[in-house]
This record gives structure tokens, C-alpha cells and sequence, in this order.
């Protein structure tokens, strides 16, 4: 069993080219290139690692004028060395 919570962003698009790429390290996706990001492009990655060593794992869905959805999935029992190694 796990625990989970999605996190919807209606101004944010990755579209369907980024989505491969959008937890990668230094990865900033933005709606527009021209568009300049604050930060360091290292939010989701360290948000991925985190949830596979806890075992659990992060996706993301997104949709043209609608939006995106993260998902974060939890297992709610933690069993050491369940995350990759």
C-alpha cells in the first residue's frame, strides 16, 4: 500500500517532446524558449531520487490547455534497500 498526492499546474505545459527529459539533471521545461527560469533545474530530479530510495516514484501528465499533474507515490512502510541501488 502506498500513500500518494498529485500536484496539478494549470499554467505549466512540458508537451510531449519534453516529457522524456523533464527529470533530468539541469532540465528546465518552460512554455516558451524565449521565457527565462529562476532556479536551477534541479527540483524534480532530486524529487525522483528521493522518492526511489524510499521505494516509491514520481510521474508527470500533461496536457496541452489543460495542463500538467505530478504524481508522488509513497510506499507507507518503508523496507531498507527497497530503492534502486
Amino acid at each position: 500500500m502506498s500513500r500518494f498526492g498529485t500536484i496539478p499546474n494549470s499554467a505549466f505545459f512540458a508537451g510531449a517532446p519534453k516529457l522524456p527529459t523533464i527529470f533530468d539533471e539541469y532540465h528546465q521545461a518552460t512554455g516558451s524558449e524565449s521565457v527565462v527560469q529562476k532556479g536551477t533545474g534541479l527540483g524534480l530530479l532530486i524529487t525522483k531520487k528521493f522518492a526511489e530510495l524510499l521505494g516509491g516514484s514520481v510521474s508527470l501528465e500533461s496536457e496541452e490547455g489543460v495542463g500538467s499533474k505530478f504524481t508522488l507515490r509513497i510506499p507507507m512502510t518503508y523496507t531498507a534497500g527497497s530503492g534502486p541501488s
